[in-house]
């Protein structure tokens, strides 16, 4: 295994071991027990850093599994089954359904995975986790999921598979995001602060060349217009990246300020200047965008149009009862063209109540109020 394959192994042995002493076994519990610190054991487990045999040796017995578990390096991942029948489920994915969609030699491989039969190479976790947008770590954790977050692999948002309104919602944001086109230029917001710091650093250089500040301040403006695009859920109607750095230059006071003057000169040389974001603000305006009406849309629009000029709020309160309703009714030219409609006649029922009353003062009562709604229909 490499460094990732290797972190996410004591990933799944810190997970394994939380499921047998019933509680989580955090990072920081597990750096504790080694008498390491937490950020070493956290760059080991993101596979930043190759840990050494005797370290790899003391977390598989902290975890209590065998040392042979990392120091054979196995490149054996079990999945939770649970979880990978969830996700079948959310897809409506048999398992013969999904063999053929991964492509695989195995005709019966979920079965086998879910059945724990076999574990799974890097290769094909990376496969699934791709295919079900949740994280490698995600598949191979222990825990049932239900409360547990992810990071969707492709568009890089945090959310909770397992919860109805987060799954529908990712999958409107996801969709959202490869319609954008914006993958290769998207900066994941836990990193965007680290980025622009040292994009900042090569900006401001004395020693950094003019291309390495061009190139840097590209990928500064990258941070901004990804912030700006997950705000507003990666909409079709955001500006695009040229046009937002446009806005960005024609600031007098934005995230520019003070950048090098012969950068600057660059920049407004290659995108130029526009209008559109107010100063000291870095989030783009939505383009409005104009469409051709359709023939019903144009009727639908003059008729509110005319009978919003003369007051009118709705054109015709349409019966559950009507046997027939016309569903546009064109009076562009004259309103006296106007198609009638009768709704079915309510009839109002009156109960006279014998507390006293005599029948004729029951009977007129019961005309007076026929009178005052009869008044009201005609109004």
């Amino acid at each position: 295994m490499d460094e990732k394959e290797i972190g996410l192994k004591i990933k799944q042995l810190r997970s394994e071991y939380s499921l047998k002493i019933g509680e989580k076994f955090t990072q920081e519990k597990l750096a504790k027990k080694l008498e390491i610190s937490r950020g070493y054991l956290s760059d080991i487990e993101s596979g930043r850093t190759k840990p050494s045999d005797d370290i790899l040796k003391k977390i598989a017995i902290a975890c209590d599994s065998a040392p042979s578990e990392l120091l054979a390096y196995s490149s054996n991942f079990y999945i939770n089954y649970e979880k990978l029948k969830l996700l079948r489920k959310l897809k409506q994915l048999t398992q013969q359904e999904l063999n053929q969609i991964l492509n695989v030699t195995d005709k019966n491989i979920i079965g086998k995975i879910e059945r724990v039969e076999i574990g799974v190479d890097d290769e094909l976790l990376t496969k699934l986790s791709l295919f079900f947008n949740v994280s490698k770590e995600f598949l191979i954790s222990m825990s049932d999921g239900s409360d547990e977050i992810t990071k969707c692999p492709i568009c890089k948002n945090d959310y909770y598979p397992f919860v109805k309104s987060e799954y529908c919602n990712h999958e409107i944001t996801h969709r959202n995001f490869i319609k954008s086109g914006i993958q290769n230029i998207y900066i994941d917001f836990h990193k965007d602060q680290n980025v622009k710091k040292e994009c900042t650093h090569i900006i401001f250089s004395s020693e950094s060349s003019l291309l390495d500040k061009y190139t840097s301040a590209i990928t500064y403006f990258q941070c901004y217009y990804s912030r700006s695009m997950r705000d507003c859920n990666f909409s079709s109607s955001h500006v695009s990246f040229e046009e937002f750095i446009a806005m960005l230059l024609n600031q007098k006071r934005g995230v520019c300020d003070e950048f090098p003057k012969d950068l600057l000169n660059l920049l407004i040389k290659q995108f130029g200047k526009t209008e559109g974001i107010p100063d000291g603000e870095s989030y783009a305006p939505l383009k409005i965008i104009n469409h051709e009406n359709t023939k019903e849309e144009s009727i639908l629009l003059s008729n509110y149009e005319i009978l919003n000029n003369t007051g009118k709020e709705k054109l015709i309160e349409y019966s559950n009862d009507l046997i027939e309703t016309p569903k546009y009714i064109d009076i562009r030219n004259n309103l006296s063209e106007l198609i009638p409609i009768t709704p079915k006649k309510e009839e109002y029922n009156f109960a006279a109540h014998a507390d006293g009353l005599d029948e004729e003062t029951a009977k007129r009562t019961a005309d007076k109020a026929k009178a005052i709604f009869k008044q009201m229909d005609e109004e």
